[in-house]
């Protein structure tokens, strides 16, 4: 996992968030929250955690303000989720 986080944040995915009822996603370093429609959101990898002893998601998301970050989720995001 730290392998493919350490791969985003070269790439720019430096921002951390997380999601929010309603479909937003809030940035956990400046606490600026987005609803689905000003975001995309993208799959990359499914890994195991050896600390929590389960499996990760891991989303890169870009945000229309240009910001770019990751999202970590104990499981796959629902297809209602991705709709944009």
């Amino acid at each position: 996992m730290t392998k493919r986080l350490i791969e985003l944040h070269g790439k720019g995915f430096d921002a951390d968030f997380i999601l929010l009822g309603n479909n937003y996603l809030m940035c956990l370093q400046n606490s600026n929250t987005f609803p689905y429609q000003s975001y995309s959101i993208l799959l990359i990898d499914e890994v195991y955690d050896y600390l929590s002893e389960s499996y990760k998601c891991i989303y890169a998301i870009e945000v229309f303000t240009g910001e770019k970050g990751v999202l970590l989720t104990d499981g796959i995001v629902q297809s209602s989720f991705l709709a944009n």
